[in-house]
């Protein structure tokens, strides 16, 4: 099976720029795509204040000394898992980027190729069906059907 890639790629990014602009599809991929960054400081705050009233705990001899470190250990696990996540879900996704966009076909052409593929992994299965033999008399020789994921 032959298929000229100039020619997918015209209909992948024509049926993906048409689905992304249905108002539906955004407001759904914005619920789902925006992280809750604030629960995710609230608690990272939350963990380090912890840490500190088990240091003022054993500053004042509270709690005995083995302890601290037991504490903070655990603590600490809980901290940098958050703030990994924090890290991770603040990097900007690409599909996030295109969402609400005004001009999405100008958005979409000013993301690298590598962050359009992306986008389409996060959003569709892309299948190539064959074809029959030779060229279509006048028609383009693309059948790839576009299914979204989401």
């Amino acid at each position: 099976m032959g298929r000229h890639a100039e020619f997918v790629d015209e209909v992948v990014e024509a049926a993906v720029l048409a689905y992304l602009g249905r108002p539906e599809v955004a407001a759904k991929l914005i619920r789902r795509e925006t992280p809750d960054l604030e629960a995710l400081h609230q608690e990272a705050r939350d963990l380090r204040r912890e840490l500190d009233e088990a240091a003022h705990q054993r500053a004042t001899k509270i709690i005995n000394s083995r302890q601290p470190g037991i504490i903070s250990k655990a603590l600490r696990g809980d901290l940098e898992r958050t703030e990994a996540t924090i890290a991770a879900e603040s990097a900007t996704s690409p599909l996030v980027s295109l969402l609400g966009e005004p001009e999405l076909g100008e958005a979409w052409r000013r993301l690298d190729i590598s962050k359009r593929q992306t986008v389409v992994e996060l959003i569709a299965e892309v299948v190539l069906l064959p074809t029959r033999r030779g060229r279509p008399a006048g028609g383009n020789p693309v059948s790839p059907t576009l299914t979204p994921g989401l």
